[in-house]
């Protein structure tokens, strides 16, 4: 009987000394090891030793299974599941691939060979370790953060107008100049962030990036950061996912550290009290005078006929005892009837007032003579509820450009073996993992849209009574005209032109 030819595959993380020593210390085992066993013959020894979790990165990885396909060895040791492929389900995906062909592979740590029934479940059995232990490091590692933000070691990025070294926060001359500057502009010079920018760019001040163009956001979030008065606020970005590490912004899920007084201020504590106090003022007057602005039906959307004007609200009371409200022509309002003034121009609008019932009225009115043909409305409004009840939502999406992305993943991988970048066994190899992936991500679309179709219908069950209710109204609905009227032009009490 002829002895078996073995491979090895294994691999570090990074490239540093350390990692390098033990990469060949893990040659050095796999050589004994194969070489020691009389039924094996040893045939090579395939690593990678750069870093990332994508096996399309690795050559030594992708030269072992171009060289499987091409049937050069019989069985692969390698040490454990973490360290031959990204994930369980590659490496799952790559020894079935391998295992059609007839060769085996063995998990010397993880005591698992792929030519055992239950290697799968093995698998996910480790996977789950692996997971936990992951997890377990995620933690140990957050705690040992937490323990130093606690103490006032500052972790993140350097922050404009300090030095960062070594945890600690010292202040950079020249920078906390400009950080003085654009505060003192905020709150003594009455500048927002535009006025500052253009005033910092007008004197040749470089931005934080050196660039001679600073932006709004930027300031902004200089004036309202609480390192500038010597406080130290840490947490504001938390991790989500430990598999991922993928960040989001604190809003509130885990406390923030916060440590007065841990560094030397660059602005008085009160004058950036001052400041935020003033940041809070500006922008409630931003937003009173956007909901003035729409705090009625017409409110800037009716325009006078002859003179352009706005047309403007106003209440006429009845000697106390009743009141209605107008609507007039903001020239008329100003300057009364048309005419030539001292200075030889033309003054005033002849256009009158008119009542808001009017408009009322004549708003029904129009939609009542516009709607003449229910059946047709009907089925366009039915055709744009179901576009938005059938609107994709995140996971479809995700599904979709998963898809998306596995059909160009096919198209390069098409597109490098026509090009003789890799091998025909290569090319089966990863065309045949693409094409399962691609299986898959059908079946869950196919059963997710199942899902939301039986969902929709079920919704435009009721549109039917839903548009017979709007379509047959006889009272006037302010929310309905805000959201129909773009502009109404007054050329008289009995001429309206409304464009909705």
């Amino acid at each position: 009987m002829n002895p078996l030819r073995v491979a090895a595959y294994c691999r570090v993380s990074t490239k540093k000394e350390e990692q390098e020593k033990s990469l060949e210390n893990q040659q050095k085992y796999f050589t004994e090891i194969i070489n020691k066993n009389p039924e094996w013959h040893f045939y090579t020894i395939y690593s990678d030793e750069e870093s990332g979790t994508s096996t399309r990165k690795r050559k030594g990885f992708l030269q072992m299974m171009d060289d499987a396909s091409a049937f050069k060895f019989d069985l692969i040791l390698t040490k454990e599941i973490s360290r031959f492929a990204r994930n369980v389900q590659d490496s799952i995906q790559y020894t079935e691939a391998l295992k059609r062909l007839g060769i085996e592979v063995r998990f010397l740590t993880d005591n698992i060979n792929s030519f055992d029934a239950d290697h799968e479940l093995r698998f996910n059995l480790m996977s789950s370790i692996y997971q936990d232990e992951s997890r377990r490091t995620s933690q140990r590692v957050r705690w040992g953060h937490q323990r130093q933000m606690e103490k006032g070691v500052v972790f993140g990025a350097s922050v404009y107008g300090y030095h960062l070294k070594n945890g600690k926060l010292t202040i950079n001359a020249n920078e906390s100049k400009i950080i003085r500057l654009i505060f003192d502009l905020y709150i003594n010079e009455g500048m927002g962030a535009h006025k500052i920018v253009k005033t910092l760019e007008s004197k040749g001040i470089p931005s934080p990036t050196g660039s001679p163009t600073w932006k709004n956001a930027s300031v902004l979030r200089m004036l309202k950061n609480e390192k500038y008065m010597g406080t130290l606020k840490q947490k504001k970005q938390i991790t989500v996912d430990y598999k991922t590490h993928q960040r989001q912004t604190n809003n509130g899920e885990e406390g923030f550290i916060i440590i007065e007084n841990n560094h030397e201020a660059i602005i008085p504590p009160d004058v950036w009290a001052a400041v935020q106090k003033e940041i809070a003022n500006r922008k409630t007057k931003i937003q009173n005078k956007t909901n003035h602005s729409n705090r009625y039906w017409l409110s800037g959307k009716i325009k006078c006929a002859h003179c352009n004007a706005t047309y403007k609200r106003k209440i006429i009371n009845v000697k106390d005892k009743y009141h209605y409200i107008v609507w007039i022509c903001a020239k008329n309002s100003k300057e009364g009837k048309e005419k030539i003034n001292a200075t030889g121009l033309t003054v005033g609008c002849n256009n009158k007032p008119i009542h808001e019932s009017a408009l009322q009225d004549a708003f029904i009115k129009l939609l009542q003579n516009t709607i003449g043909n229910k059946s047709e409305l009907m089925t366009s409004i039915k055709s744009t509820l179901y576009e938005v009840f059938n609107h994709r939502d995140d996971s479809e999406s995700k599904i979709r450009n998963e898809i998306r992305r596995n059909e160009n993943r096919a198209s390069k991988l098409l597109e490098l073996f026509l090009d003789n970048g890799i091998s025909r066994g290569q090319y089966d190899l990863q065309n045949a993992m693409i094409t399962k992936q691609m299986e898959t991500l059908q079946d869950e679309l196919k059963a997710y849209t199942q899902t939301n179709e039986e969902a929709h219908t079920a919704k435009l069950e009721n549109v039917n009574a839903l548009v017979e209710n709007i379509l047959n109204f006889n009272h006037f609905s302010e929310e309905l005209a805000k959201a129909l009227v773009q502009k109404i032009a007054v050329k008289n009490r009995e001429c309206i032109h409304f464009s909705l």
